[in-house]
């Protein structure tokens, strides 16, 4: 008999009101997996009433609000401190503008059987833009000379926006390449953002090197590097697969003020590896 673990997502609101509530209602309250605590942090709206008054409305719903914009991992570590006392097992950060395949997806997380040393899990998320997988995000660690690229890149908007004109382009040509489909999880360094299956209890155990973070992006990394110096796992599980709506809640050129940030986080990153060398 499968244990069946306990599970809580957590959704970070930025002005994105209605996707929020349609994801909810048109995803999470169809799952068979009825269990699941909803955990909703507004971290900036266009119409706060609505959404309070929706959440407020439904039982399986809490509801947070600061009146500050605490970032994505760092509303996420908000909501983990509101909640630890109960926290379930498995604590997923999910982006609103996914879809699940199937109607089990979340039972299926909740009696996966993993290794007692797996921290973190990621399924796979299909970009409905190119049909791939966007998963394993890096299948091994990022290299230093990569991370001294991408702050380069970041550096400047005119180098950015070819950088991601090339790699829109990439995933045009990738569009008609013979796709190998994964059937076995396996052990890869990090995970998709768009939705990380994250142990309580090892959130809980560092989550003071957690919350050492940047603001808004490389949440992906963060949690990957935490669990790596500490010789944890993260794994991902192609059985269980969501669809991306890639780009609705962000846009594929992001702004001057967004791209700062990206580069930010690329470059606290490096501080903290050459400290580590």
């Amino acid at each position: 008999m499968k244990t069946e673990r306990s599970l809580g997502i957590v959704l970070i609101n930025y002005f994105n009101d209605e996707e929020v509530i349609g994801f909810i209602r048109a995803q999470l309250f169809r799952q068979t997996h009825n269990e699941i605590k909803i955990y909703l942090l507004n971290n900036g709206s266009n119409d706060s009433n609505q959404l309070k008054m929706f959440c407020l409305s439904e039982k399986r719903i809490q509801y947070f609000d600061t009146g500050e914009n605490l970032g994505y991992i760092g509303g996420f570590l908000f909501v983990f401190e509101m909640i630890k006392s109960a926290c379930p097992y498995w604590l997923i950060l999910s982006n609103s503008d996914i879809e699940f395949a199937s109607l089990d997806l979340l039972e299926n997380i909740s009696v996966k059987s993993i290794d007692e040393d797996v921290a973190i899990m990621g399924p796979s998320v299909i970009s409905s833009r190119t049909h791939h997988n966007q998963n394993p995000f890096y299948d091994k660690r990022i290299s230093i000379r990569r991370l001294r690229l991408l702050s380069i890149v970041f550096s400047n908007y005119f180098t950015y926006f070819l950088y991601q004109c090339l790699g829109l382009l990439k995933s045009i040509f990738k569009r008609n390449a013979i796709k190998h489909v994964e059937q076995d999880s396996r052990t890869v360094y990090s995970v998709h953002g768009s939705f990380m299956i994250v142990k309580s209890e090892f959130i809980e155990k560092y989550f003071d090197e957690l919350k050492d973070a940047p603001y808004l992006f490389g949440e992906e990394i963060q949690l990957a590097e935490v669990a790596f110096s500490h010789r944890l796992k993260t794994l991902f599980v192609p059985e269980l697969k969501i669809i991306h709506h890639e780009h609705a809640t962000t846009k594929l050129f992001k702004s001057k003020k967004m791209l700062k940030m990206l580069k930010d986080s690329i470059d606290f990153r490096l501080r903290k590896r050459r400290v580590q060398c």
